[in-house]
């Protein structure tokens, strides 16, 4: 897809079904004014919005291309009337050397990429965490034939396997972190 660029492990634009990301938010500790999502590839918005009509302290998308980050905001805009979560933000910048906030409560990767970049992205996740110590919640979802590039993340352990309606080439999987130090 030429508006991802050249980046290899980087999975072409799909945006996740409305249905599935409700049933995945509902299962995600949601604490009122405290908990931070972060979204990773986060595209035209899509996940951010929903996410924002939830009352999360605040919503994170980070999107490599100008072209998705641009729609992502208008989305967002466009959704502001509707949504309970206040501070909505597309940041436009690499996964790879994006620095993760350190009051990200809930990490979601809908297959943005995998390989290296996800490997440069568990390592921000982990240094966040190590920084900041707290329980994160990492939600992924990738299909069903893909290699699952964090399951052997020695710092993540399987919470659950999510519902995802009739996504059914599609597998999300909730973790939740250790206590790691740098």
């Amino acid at each position: 897809m030429e508006e991802l660029g050249s980046l290899s492990n980087t999975e072409g634009y799909e945006p996740i079904d409305y249905r599935a990301f409700e049933n995945i938010l509902d299962h995600v500790d949601c604490r009122p004014g405290e908990s931070v999502l972060l979204d990773y590839g986060c595209g035209k918005g899509r996940a951010v919005v929903l996410a924002a009509t939830r009352p999360f302290k605040r919503v994170i998308g980070v999107e490599r291309s100008p072209d998705l980050s641009a729609a992502a905001r208008r989305n967002i805009d466009r959704a502001r009337p509707k949504l309970a979560c206040d501070d909505v933000e597309i940041v436009s910048d690499d996964a790879r050397t994006y620095r993760v906030p350190d009051d990200v409560s809930v990490v979601y990767l809908f297959n943005s990429f995998d390989g290296p970049v996800l490997a440069d992205v568990l390592e921000r996740i982990r240094e966040s965490i190590a920084r900041a110590p707290r329980k994160l919640t990492f939600v992924y979802s990738l299909p069903l034939d893909q290699r699952n590039g964090v399951a052997d993340c020695s710092w993540l352990d399987e919470e659950c396997r999510l519902s995802t309606g009739f996504f059914t080439h599609i597998e999300t999987i909730a973790y939740r972190s250790r206590s790691i130090s740098l």
